[in-house]
């Protein structure tokens, strides 16, 4: 099992969480990382990677990341495969910063968006809004 700062790996919330412990208290500090700053973690990671550079007051801490976290979406460049954040905070999960894929409980998806309720002529499925059945045929 993976670990971080001798924890084990569980979910990218703990992976999150265990980064955003004070730099230095262990060798694992930049152990994905490409590169390294002792006060903000990684700077640089491996192309698979995704840079989440977690906010701490007025400074950044940097974890590389397989996937990016809920309410963030990865957006891959040539110079560096970055988490940046969904627009909508009612997103859970977007696939760039202005389309939803899953909404927050309580709400309905309609075409990239987060909705308190279906417009006309559509109905909810499990968090989705759907088109009528004459649409379906």
């Amino acid at each position: 099992m993976d670990s971080i700062r001798g924890q084990p790996i569980r979910s990218i919330d703990n992976l999150i969480a265990a980064a955003s412990r004070s730099p230095g208290d262990g060798a694992d500090d930049c152990r994905s990382c490409l590169d390294c700053s002792h006060d903000n973690g990684c700077v640089r990671c491996p192309e698979r990677l995704f840079l989440f550079l977690q906010r701490d007051g007025m400074s950044h801490h940097g974890v590389c990341l397989q996937a990016c976290p809920p309410g963030h979406y990865g957006q891959r460049g040539m110079l560096a495969n970055v988490c940046m954040r969904c627009r909508s905070p009612d997103c859970v999960r977007c696939f760039s910063r202005d389309f939803c894929t899953r909404c927050r409980p309580g709400l309905q998806l309609h075409r990239g968006r987060c909705l308190a309720r279906c417009p006309a002529h559509t109905f909810s499925h499990l968090g989705d809004c759907l088109g009528g059945c004459s649409a379906m045929l």
